[in-house]
């Protein structure tokens, strides 16, 4: 068995690391080292330190690289990062810049370092690339100078780090340290341009060429500590700010009598360039060691603590420490040092197990997080073993193993790769891709008889020597089969992703199906890839220039969404590298939360939680603010999520607000003095732009209210108002104050959906008094005149009434509650009414599908007693109208207004008197000719009358109309009443009424209608839709005598159907109506020469409806710029029109296409999703090119736009907003 083994691992056989190192001696240029012996080199003990070569000795030649301009990437770079950042248009270019020249670099150090990996073993002479002798140093191994880049080794060629593995984690130090001092922030602090490189098991470090040499050097050493620099104050005082930024210890350097005081390590090295320029490297040790292991003296060069654990820990430490350079304080850097690691290990690995307990995410997932987690704790990856043996889940423990195990395959894939060079010395690919193939198909278990030999054996000795005390008890005992613990399909997508070694497509979906019955054949190696680690800076530039041009795409753009998922993937690459940049984890946090914005349902919200998690780790105020306001609004905004997603959003929103109230306490607590300026409760404000709809009938009134701009205050379902967003909101904006007032409207927002979920208001009412201990709290903070006097006077009420104020008071104008909305809350009830009686004055009351249950009509009555009121609007409040009018009679309340639409409620009385100015009864069918004579005789003072569909006789309209001689708004529309005679008498009394709705009259004729033009010369607003009538209705009072109508002319006109209407008359109309806005023809039989008379006298459209109509739909494309509802069903429209339209008509809110059965999904997905910004509402009903699945990707794509199909109806809710 033992043959068998050594015979099939003899391809990939270990090679004496001492064989390794006699043959890079050999192939490659060595300087010369003979300064150094093995006595300075080495510790005897842990009491005694070494002399650490740096690893990137640039001051050990003295010459330039010839200036080329053209890989003068220092110059490049450093002029790029001097640009100014004033403008966004200045920070994208310069972002874009860095990109260009961080993608030119990586290109170029990838070619040319691939090619000296793959020639390592090459003698000098046959090298492509070759070796720069005039570079000193002794670690790493040769140098290489190439098109202005200089390229290292990461090998233990010397010994020193006792194996390449530690070399390599040396060179991956100095890539830390170079991207921590880029950090800082630290002005005119220059650090190179740099990147690492991994390829067949080396790693090799490319650096841009620097304009210094020996004489250069003003800060640090180049010998060890013999002689010490510190010439220059102004370099000393930018190296000390890095220091003190970092959290690094200030102690005495030199080994020498020549002593100085240092924040960074002793053999850090800063230089004055030829051109100006402050320029720092070497930077290898610039992070203090951790506690060197018993079995390896020299771990502290490659053994140290993570950045975010510097910053974080309680006292600063030492770089210095176990080095012979830490001076005369070296016991005390060494205890301190020992005392953080046991603090590490101890205290900070059990927080990582803590939270990786709490994780629930699916594998692949969460292997990628655990490094992030632990990261962002400060706890390395190679402290995984004690992280495993805090956690409680048996999930997270394998998931532990799964990485720690992947970790080693990774190590050992890299040593075997490192020795099969060393032994055939070729450049050829294919070898390598071998050894690959049976190293892995040796892990996978495909050799029956040597795989479990190499996992009882190497593969248990090594987990437990890199990852004590990781592996448990039960599974350090040889007969615990640790293979059998590990779905090894999980653990081979680690490994790729890890190795950069690629297998194909099919041999992964084959290694899903059978993870234990899989072998990698040589085809299934699609790629082994050189990786690359670029600079924090060239990553997060990449991600912040994405995210800057996703912003500017339309919201819901497919390119909008695929820029922010690869600016979030650069964010995890620069985050990876730089887990410490607060501001980067900000701006990870920001392309979240818009990628949030962006997506649907639980995708979305999940966007949301990771955006909550960054924003929390880098205690980002502003943003944590500005989010919870967002989401709070999302119960308005976001139509696309279901019940559990809009629950945890809200959820999410508390969250923040917690989070804000910890940040602002903490500043607090640690400097009084930097208190944070009050902010005027950034109450949310009532927006004009909302409108909900749950069926074609609410679209249906919302369209003719744009036509007819009718203020009425009906509310289709569930509509609410939704709250502003606040731009630009600062530290300075923001106190405990505003905190606690955005809280309770959140917590508001979440009652209410509760509500709407639920049905309970018990169970809504908790979260109600919730928001009114905030309010509570928010009010104590800061007092104003509207807020002075409400705690006290609320204090023996219901609680929960003070949340139900504040919700009312965003709404009405600052420091007065003069109107009590329901669509605003929910939670009006009798006792609040009681309650609020006399301490505002409040002169309005709307209440929406409220009955009896809900509220009784006393204590409407109580508010409405009050001298103030003089408004009540009921809409489709059954049960509540009847006895709340007939309460209001007896009482003799004097109202302004009444509003008791769509009831079937018995309605005996109502309250009217000569003080009623606005009186609305649509649909009220309980309204006979008696209420009619009841309104005629009481109201004479009436301007505003809305009775479309009540049924009336035509004696009592005219009886009624003959008194309203001051009416400027009627609508009798949908009444069999209305007549010649009517019309009549609207002429003859009705002087003053300016919009007239008379649709769906079908009595009337043309005497009656051009009697009413005659007499009627303010009348400029009219919809006479379904009306028999004829083009003599017009020409003749155009044409005649008096022309009362060529006078003033029309602004809206509606004839939908009268299909008896002709170019003729319309013709007339167009030319004598200059400021027609809302015209609608639909049916009605015109031509293309109609249109042109149209465009060359009307150029304020905004609405305009020609469907069903015979026109060329070109023909419109001039007149249409500023439309906002545009109708053009039934027509020759396609889809070169359709994307005219879309291109042209920015303004768009409403475009009904039904019927057009030449336009496509293609044109209909370009007018949605990357179309009009404002558009509302799409009717594709009858658009037969427009495939099913098409429409509902639609839904999906753009869900704040309703499509309308009657065909084939969306089942879940459908809503909508206007943007």
């Amino acid at each position: 068995m033992n043959e068998s083994y050594n015979s099939v691992v003899g391809i990939i056989s270990d090679t004496d690391p001492y064989e390794i190192e006699k043959s890079y001696n050999e192939f490659a240029y060595a300087p010369d080292s003979s300064e150094f012996s093995s006595e300075d080199l080495l510790l005897g003990n842990h009491g005694e330190s070494i002399v650490t070569p740096a690893p990137i000795s640039t001051s050990k030649y003295d010459r330039i690289v010839p200036h080329n301009s053209r890989f003068d990437w220092n110059q490049r770079f450093q002029d790029i990062l001097e640009l100014p950042q004033t403008t966004t248009d200045e920070v994208l270019s310069r972002y874009e810049r860095l990109r260009s020249l961080g993608n030119d670099f990586i290109h170029t150090a990838k070619t040319f370092g691939k090619i000296i990996i793959e020639e390592i073993f090459v003698p000098n002479e046959e090298k492509t690339i070759r070796p720069d002798k005039q570079m000193g140093g002794i670690g790493g191994g040769p140098k290489y100078v190439y098109c202005g880049i200089l390229f290292k080794y990461a090998l233990d060629w010397k010994g020193i780090y006792k194996g390449d593995e530690w070399a390599m984690k040396a060179a991956g130090h100095e890539y830390r340290g170079c991207t921590a001092f880029a950090q800082c922030g630290v002005d005119d602090l220059h650090v190179p341009l740099m990147c690492i490189m991994d390829y067949r098991g080396f790693r090799l470090i490319a650096m841009s060429f620097l304009p210094i040499n020996t004489r250069t050097m003003i800060y640090g050493s180049h010998d060890g500590g013999q002689s010490i620099f510190a010439s220059d104050p102004i370099m000393n005082r930018k190296m000390n700010q890095v220091g003190k930024f970092l959290n690094l210890k200030g102690h005495t350097v030199g080994m020498s009598k020549d002593k100085n005081y240092f924040y960074l390590p002793t053999d850090i090295e800063g230089h004055k360039g030829h051109d100006s320029r402050y320029y720092a490297l070497d930077f290898a040790r610039v992070f203090p060691p951790t506690k060197p292991l018993e079995n390896m003296p020299s771990s502290f060069l490659y053994y140290q603590f993570r950045p975010e654990f510097i910053k974080s820990y309680h006292i600063p430490l030492s770089s210095d420490a176990y080095a012979k350079f830490g001076g005369t304080e070296n016991k005390i850097h060494n205890r301190e040092t020992d005392e953080a690691t046991e603090f590490l290990i101890n205290r900070c690995a059990k927080r990582v197990a803590r939270q990786l307990d709490e994780m629930d995410y699916e594998h692949e997932e969460a292997l990628s997080k655990i490094p992030s987690i632990m990261h962002k704790f400060g706890v390395n990856i190679r402290y995984l073993g004690y992280v495993r043996q805090h956690v409680k889940k048996k999930s997270v423990q394998q998931l532990l193993l799964i990485e720690m195990v992947a970790r080693v395959v990774k190590n050992e894939w890299r040593r075997k790769l490192r020795s099969r060079m060393l032994m055939i010395k070729s450049i050829a690919e294919e070898i390598y891709r071998k050894v690959t193939r049976d190293y892995f198909n040796l892990v996978l278990g495909v050799h029956e008889e040597m795989s479990p030999q190499y996992w009882d054996n190497e593969m248990r000795t090594q987990l437990i020597e890199k990852y004590p005390p990781g592996i448990l008890p039960d599974e350090k005992d040889r007969s615990f089969d640790l293979k059998s613990e590990i779905p090894l399909d999980i653990l081979f997508k680690r490994v790729q992703t890890l190795t950069k070694v690629l297998l194909s497509y099919e041999a992964n979906e084959q290694f899903s199906l059978s993870p234990n019955a899989f072998e990698i054949v040589y085809p299934d190696i699609k790629r082994m890839g050189l990786k690359v680690k670029p600079m924090v800076i060239i990553s997060s530039a990449e991600a912040r220039a994405l995210y800057i041009e996703s912003t500017r795409k339309q919201k819901r753009s497919n390119t909008a969404i695929r820029l922010l998922k690869l600016s979030l993937s650069h964010f995890a690459d620069a985050i990876s590298a730089g887990a410490d940049n607060k501001d980067l984890i900000l701006n990870y946090g920001d392309a979240l939360y818009e990628l949030g914005k962006r997506l649907y349902g639980e995708e979305s919200g999940k966007m949301f939680t990771e955006a909550l998690e960054k924003y929390h780790y880098a205690s980002g105020l502003e943003s944590l603010y500005s989010m919870g306001i967002t989401l709070y609004k999302c119960i308005h905004t976001r139509t696309d999520m279901d019940n559990d997603s809009l629950s945890n959003i809200l959820q999410l929103a508390n969250t923040c607000f917690t989070e804000c109230r910890f940040i602002i306490k903490g500043s607090v607590r640690k400097s009084v003095s930097r208190k944070l300026s009050s902010f005027s409760s950034s109450k949310p404000k009532k927006s004009s732009r909302t409108s909900t709809f749950n069926s074609d009938f609410d679209v249906k009134l919302y369209s003719e209210s744009i036509l007819m701009d009718k203020k009425r205050y009906y509310r289709p379902k569930n509509t609410q108002y939704h709250h502003v967003e606040q731009p630009n909101i600062r530290v300075s904006d923001i106190s405990l104050h505003s905190i606690y007032m955005n809280w309770g409207y959140a917590l508001c927002e979440q009652s209410k959906h509760i509500f709407q979920v639920t049905g309970d208001r018990v169970y809504a009412n908790e979260s109600y008094k919730d928001a009114a201990d905030k309010f509570y709290r928010g009010l104590k903070l800061k007092k104003t005149k509207f807020y002075q006097g409400i705690v006290e006077k609320l204090k023996q009420k219901d609680k929960t009434h003070l949340a139900t104020i504040m919700e009312i008071q965003s709404y009405n104008s600052e420091g007065i509650i003069t109107e009590i909305n329901s669509n605003w809350c929910y939670h009006i009830t009798d006792d609040f009414l009681m309650s609020v009686n006399g301490i505002f004055k409040v002169e309005k009351l709307i209440l929406t599908k409220y009955s009896i249950n809900d509220l009784s009509p006393e204590s409407i009555l109580a508010i409405a007693k009050n001298d103030d009121f003089n408004e009540i609007h009921l809409i489709e409040c059954h049960t509540l109208v009847s006895l709340t009018m007939e309460a209001l009679y007896e009482e003799h309340i004097r109202l302004k207004k009444i509003s008791i639409s769509y009831t079937s409620d018995e309605i005996h009385k109502l309250p009217i008197t000569d003080n009623l100015e606005y009186l609305d009864i649509t649909q009220c069918l309980s309204i006979n000719d008696n209420h009619i004579m009841d309104i005629a005789i009481e109201c004479p003072n009436l301007t505003h009358l809305y009775m479309r569909g009540c049924k009336i006789s035509t004696e009592s309209l005219i009886y009624l109309i003959l008194r309203m001689d001051k009416i400027t708004d009627l609508d009798i529309s949908h009444n069999v009443g209305v007549t010649d005679e009517v019309l009549h008498t609207i002429a003859e009394v009705c002087y003053n009424v300016s919009s007239l709705d008379i649709s769906h009259c079908t009595k009337i004729t043309d005497n009656g209608v051009s009697q009413m033009f005659r007499e009627c010369g303010n009348l400029t607003h009219i919809n006479m839709m379904h009306c028999n009538i004829t083009d003599e209705s017009f020409i003749q009072e155009i044409d005649g005598e008096k022309k009362s109508i060529s006078e003033i002319g029309f602004e809206t006109l509606i004839l939908d159907f009268c299909q008896l209407i002709t170019d003729r008359s319309l013709k007339k109309i167009f030319k004598i109506s200059p400021n027609l806005c809302k015209i609608s023809l639909k049916g009605v039989p015109i031509s293309d020469k109609c249109i042109r008379v149209l465009g060359k006298y009307c150029h304020n459209i905004s609405v305009l409806n020609v469907g069903q109509c015979e026109i060329s739909v070109e023909r419109l494309l001039p007149i249409i710029t500023n439309v906002v509802y545009l109708d053009i069903s039934y027509s020759n429209v396609d889809d070169v029109l359709i994307r005219q339209i879309s291109k042209q008509c920015q303004k768009l809110v409403s475009l009904n296409i039904c019927g057009c059965k030449k336009i496509t999904s293609g044109a209909i997905k370009s007018l949605v999703v990357d179309g009009t910004p404002l558009l509302h509402v799409v009717d594709i009903t009858g658009c037969k090119n427009i495939a099913k699945f098409a429409k509902k990707k639609l839904n999906e794509l753009s869900p704040e736009v309703y499509i309308i199909n009657r065909n084939h109806r969306r089942t879940s809710s459908i809503k909508s907003k206007i943007l």
